[in-house]
């Protein structure tokens, strides 16, 4: 029987996968590719040896693989050497990735033509009660141009990420996969982040404080706890977006979490 958390089974489908898609690429060339040797690969493969998350980084990229399942492997890979506690929360969140709905993965090319933050926006606008299908009205709730939403709303459509019908009624045309945004990701992507960094920014300074909570903590951290403390964090990403998301909404809300060394080896 297959078993479904383990990255080797997942590794081989997709190795085979590529390999089909590239006649004359072999596995030693994709092994090269991501700097290691052939020999250890195969023996990764065949259960004899592990992979660090470096060199499973490495690989996820070499396949292209989407962001969802970027992070899927490298959760399974985590799995093989995570403590019990973290091994409970891997589970978790790979139980959750599993059973949740299909979700659109936004390959690179069409994530640079949509990286500013108001895309993202603009889709969960639409979810909102009492939206209206108007450039003027999105622009006012946004703070953009008319110019700007209607370039928006016709990238959006292009790419069938929304659908206008013929009464001009605009709707999504369902979930957008939030990882498409990751630390695995392009330079459009590092574009988005510093837009959605600048307005976090412009909140703090101008928002009401019952209208917004920004926290923040310091400590003392051993890096050997790095991959628990990234796990618990996307755990809590993912429960708060299935809390929340499923109640009708009537503003788009952000939530940035950052996590990161404040001091330099």
């Amino acid at each position: 029987m297959t078993n479904n958390n383990d990255y080797r089974e997942f590794l081989k489908t997709a190795i085979t996968e590529k390999l089909d898609r590239r006649p004359g690429y072999s596995m030693r060339a994709f092994a090269k590719h991501v700097g290691i040797s052939a020999s250890h690969l195969s023996r990764v493969l065949s259960g004899k040896k592990d992979l660090s998350p470096e060199s499973a980084t490495r690989i996820a990229i070499e396949l292209q693989l989407s962001e969802d399942q970027i992070n899927h492997f490298l959760d399974l890979v985590s799995l093989q050497s995570a403590n019990s506690h973290t091994k409970k929360l891997l589970l978790e969140r790979i139980h959750r990735r599993q059973n949740r709905p299909s979700r659109k993965a936004l390959n690179s090319e069409t994530f640079q033509v949509i990286s500013d933050w108001y895309y993202f926006s603009m889709l969960e606008l639409i979810r909102t009660q009492g939206f209206r299908s108007e450039a003027g009205w999105i622009a006012r709730r946004l703070g953009l141009t008319i110019s700007e939403v209607e370039t928006a709303i016709q990238r959006l459509q292009t790419l069938g990420l929304i659908r206008i019908d013929q009464n001009h009624v605009m709707t999504s045309t369902g979930e957008i996969d939030p990882q498409s945004v990751s630390e695995i990701s392009s330079t459009a992507a590092h574009r988005h982040y510093e837009q959605i960094a600048q307005k976090a920014f412009t909140a703090l300074k101008e928002q009401p404080f019952a209208e917004r909570e920004f926290l923040g903590i310091q400590l003392a951290f051993n890096r050997t706890n790095l991959q628990r403390a990234k796990t618990m964090i996307r755990n809590f990403t993912e429960q708060f977006e299935t809390e929340f998301r499923s109640h009708p909404g009537e503003d788009v809300y952000q939530l940035n979490l950052q996590f990161f060394s404040l001091t330099k080896k």
